[in-house]
């Protein structure tokens, strides 16, 4: 008996099937290309104005307020001054710096059709997109500033992470990486990409229209600022401060003060917690949650002038062999004779800057040049934080300058600087005359400022 192998029959694809298939195809194809290349769906709400500082929209705009809600394909928006920041639905966040034109596109692009924006893109938001009439920034895990002039020129600072810059003008497409700390510069007339500096602080990265806070990256936040009224970045007066008898605004005031060793709060300045005349006879509070300056050594419980924010003058002669300071003479200082105290309050200085991290405290301190009598400048500094001291450093005399770089947490709210009178007795004879234990104890810190990371 045989068995026969059965030959594997031939499979007959019909002309029918071969037809549905092309079809398909061209189907799959026409749905990419119009996904690709069809009009962005406009009249969907995408964004949202978060908050504006100083700005003045274009009389089409006027509605804009806080709170508006932004639509896709709307008409364009002019911001003729001022900022606005702008959040996406991503939480991709986009600040507008005026004078600037721009469209929202889609839920995660923006045309610039000249201005400046910086934007903050978290991983949610990858792959968002800034348009210009000459290039195409996408994002890859990043932060970055783009900059569109009126002659259409593009600038792109990336800050973080890394971007890809494609340009399509002279009728070319160019695509290159940029990565951060590096920049690029589009050239419209050339069709050419070009290295540039990158500019961190060009651009406005976060604002706060209830502070009035413009925050453009800056490095420190400047101590003797705040006490002039101002943001820390400059905003503040000169010659002015607080009165550590009264805690209220002042000026200049040469006369010797005096006041119970009380803690006094703060209440026009939010960043300040409060001032005090310490005496070292009684518990010293120095903060609002009553910590106390357990070390405080007795003082004659008196001071002279008010805390202030000043200009002042470095003798180079009297730096007795530490690295002098380069550039001009002038410093910045917060001025704080013997006996007087500050607290800051580090908290409500984080609320208003929430996109960083306060991680030191640095200046340089010591006895004003203009001391009267610099044979009797006799001063201690001292610094806590959250009632523990950090720093101290006693004796210190007319002509000696003393550096300080305190890391600070996340978790310490309060920073303390105080300067006492050195201990020295009631009265002190020089050139056949008496003089109090303050006299020319000109305390000063050149420079206060906390250095500030991005979180």
């Amino acid at each position: 008996m045989h068995t026969l192998d059965r030959l594997p029959s031939e499979r007959k694809i019909s002309k029918t099937s071969i037809f549905s298939l092309i079809v398909s195809a061209v189907a799959i194809l026409f749905l990419v290309l119009f996904a690709r290349f069809a009009p962005p769906k406009s009249g969907i709400h995408v964004a949202t104005l978060k908050d504006s500082l100083n700005a003045r929209w274009a009389e089409a705009n006027s509605a804009m307020r806080n709170g508006t809600r932004l639509k896709t394909g709307s008409e364009l928006l002019l911001i003729r001054e001022g900022f606005a920041t702008l959040v996406f639905d991503n939480d991709a966040t986009v600040v507008m710096e005026g004078p600037a034109e721009f469209q929202i596109l889609t839920s995660d692009q923006i045309k610039l059709n000249y201005g400046r924006l910086y934007a903050i893109v978290p991983p949610q938001a990858y792959g968002f997109q800034v348009t210009t009439p000459s290039a195409k920034i996408i994002d890859l895990g990043t932060e970055f500033g783009v900059q569109q002039d009126m002659h259409g020129n593009t600038e792109l600072h990336v800050v973080r992470g890394k971007t890809s810059l494609v340009s399509g003008v002279q009728g070319s497409r160019i695509n290159v990486y940029v990565e951060a700390g590096t920049a690029k510069r589009l050239d419209t007339q050339t069709g050419q990409i070009k290295d540039i500096v990158c500019n961190e602080t060009l651009f406005a990265r976060h604002i706060d229209s209830d502070t009035q806070v413009i925050w453009r990256g800056q490095k420190t936040l400047d101590l003797a600022d705040i006490v002039g009224g101002g943001n820390g970045f400059g905003t503040g007066q000169l010659d002015t401060g607080i009165n550590p008898t009264s805690s209220r605004p002042a000026s200049v005031l040469l006369e010797t003060q005096s006041a119970p060793n009380a803690f006094r709060p703060v209440l026009f300045n939010p960043y300040i917690d409060g001032v005090f005349i310490p005496n070292g006879r009684t518990p010293q509070i120095i903060s609002s949650e009553g910590h106390l300056f357990e070390a405080c050594p007795p003082t004659s419980g008196h001071c002279f002038n008010n805390v202030l924010n000043a200009v002042r003058l470095y003798d180079f002669q009297a730096f007795r062999g530490m690295p002098q300071p380069s550039g001009p003479s002038a410093f910045k200082c917060l001025l704080l004779h013997a006996n007087i105290g500050i607290t800051y309050d580090l908290q409500a200085l984080r609320a208003r800057l929430p996109d960083v991290n306060f991680v030191r405290f640095v200046s340089r301190f010591g006895i004003e040049k203009e001391a009267m009598r610099p044979a009797l400048s006799n001063a201690d500094f001292w610094i806590l934080v959250d009632g523990q001291l950090r720093y101290k450093k006693t004796q210190v005399g007319w002509g000696e300058f003393y550096d300080i770089d305190l890391p600070l947490s996340e978790q310490n709210r309060f920073l303390t600087l105080v300067v006492t009178d050195g201990q020295d007795p009631n009265e002190r004879f020089y050139e056949n005359r008496g003089y109090p234990p303050i006299d020319s104890d000109w305390g000063m810190f050149v420079d206060p400022v906390l250095i500030l990371e991005s979180k």
